[in-house]
């Protein structure tokens, strides 16, 4: 007999009701209430709102996540598969014969994980039912295609996701973070609940302690590499606002295991060293097809710049057919260069030197060997900008001899 309440709580019945039936009920919600699949699934909310192909590229790991979780439980599900086309089922009528199927019970599991998520963020943001019902209304308007067999067409146009994501992201917009670093954020607050629940883990818990009390570099440094990978890996990319994030969120963790030991200003030096490392960050907003092309054009032209080619002339026609500007790759420029000056403290004068062909390479090794002809400790002053080189003691050398010539 089927449990009326299920049907009562959750909209994803009215999509699949076989999914909600006793045995698949009690495999999805198991597979809902593990804390790696609602992990999964922030990081497949993300990933559509970052780049709307993601609905469909990402439901393998779902799957994947899906049948981990089952366990001993997944020879069940290797039975035949039923195709039942949508809008079939009626409550009223007589009980189907119910086949424990993925397809079943990966509906169960994030309906069920998808009704906590827009819960539980409703809560969190004060969303009224008005604003939250809608906004979950697209968000399985959009998975009912991409998971739920069925005979009929399943293309979804990808203007429908794209709107998904400006109305999240408009829901999500706040003008305060939780924490008093979070002031320099420019998402505010668009990562929180994501970031407060993926760092619930204790292994990457455990993994960043590690990390950042190693001697080898400095915190800040460490924090910001730590958390810029992190970001890539949930995310397929760098992203500035989302690597902050998991750093607050992990260093805000950590303090109370190290409680007095972290620095007052480490947030401040911590976000002025993913920025330097982040030189590729984008907004997890979907942008249009276009316009990461022309970003990643204008990342490779900007790249052949830094090494010292001549970019104007080597790159002219790809520039002109994807309108780049010779001043937006020269801009660009000024930016990386800026931050290893506020790095290294050089005079700001010697930032116009990268546009004049030298690489941003040839410049830091300048810098460093700069530093050392003064007498400075550029081992320690300037150790993430060798490690980031790559500059060996052998260059600097070299530069000092051809600074003193």
């Amino acid at each position: 007999m089927r449990n009326d309440d299920r049907y009562i709580k959750s909209p994803g019945t009215r999509y699949f009701p076989p999914a909600f039936e006793p045995e698949p009920y009690k495999l999805g919600k198991a597979v809902a209430d593990d804390p790696n699949f609602y992990r999964a699934l922030l990081q497949y909310i993300l990933l559509v709102q970052a780049r709307p192909t993601q609905l469909v590229h990402f439901r393998g790991a779902i799957i994947r996540e899906v049948t981990r979780s089952i366990g001993e439980d997944r020879a069940a599900l290797h039975k035949k598969l039923v195709h039942v086309p949508r809008g079939t089922w009626d409550d009223k009528t007589t009980e189907p014969k119910i086949v424990v199927t993925i397809p079943t019970v990966t509906w169960c599991a994030l309906s069920l994980a998808s009704d906590r998520y827009f819960q539980e963020t409703a809560h969190e943001f004060g969303w009224t039912d008005a604003e939250m019902e809608p906004i979950r209304a697209q968000w399985y308007d959009m998975l009912a295609p991409a998971f739920i067999p069925t005979d009929n067409n399943r293309r979804l146009d990808i203007s429908v996701i794209v709107q998904f994501g400006k109305d999240i992201h408009k829901l999500h917009r706040r003008d305060m973070g939780p924490f008093r670093a979070c002031d320099l954020c420019a998402s505010k607050c668009q990562y929180n609940y994501h970031v407060e629940q993926l760092t619930q883990d204790a292994k990457l818990r455990s993994d960043f302690q590690e990390c950042v009390t190693s001697e080898d570099t400095h915190i800040e440094e460490s924090v910001a590499w730590f958390c810029r990978l992190l970001s890539n890996r949930v995310l397929g990319k760098d992203n500035i606002d989302f690597a902050y994030c998991l750093a607050i969120h992990l260093l805000h963790a950590l303090e109370k295991k190290v409680a007095g030991e972290l620095p007052e200003d480490l947030p401040e030096q911590v976000h002025k060293s993913v920025r330097f490392f982040t030189t590729d960050a984008d907004n997890v907003m979907a942008l249009s097809t276009q316009s990461r092309i022309e970003d990643q054009i204008l990342e490779v032209i900007v790249k052949q710049a830094m090494a010292g080619g001549d970019w104007q002339q080597m790159c002219a026609a790809t520039m002109e057919k994807n309108n780049i500007g010779e001043r937006q790759v020269e801009t660009e420029l000024l930016r990386r260069k800026q931050s290893v000056v506020d790095l290294l403290a050089l005079d700001s004068h010697e930032s116009a030197a990268v546009l004049s062909g030298r690489g941003m390479r040839s410049l830091a090794i300048e810098a460093v060997a700069q530093q050392a002809s003064a007498g400075l400790e550029w081992q320690q002053l300037s150790s993430h900008i060798v490690r980031c080189f790559n500059i060996t003691p052998a260059e600097i050398d070299a530069e000092l001899r051809r600074q003193l010539r």
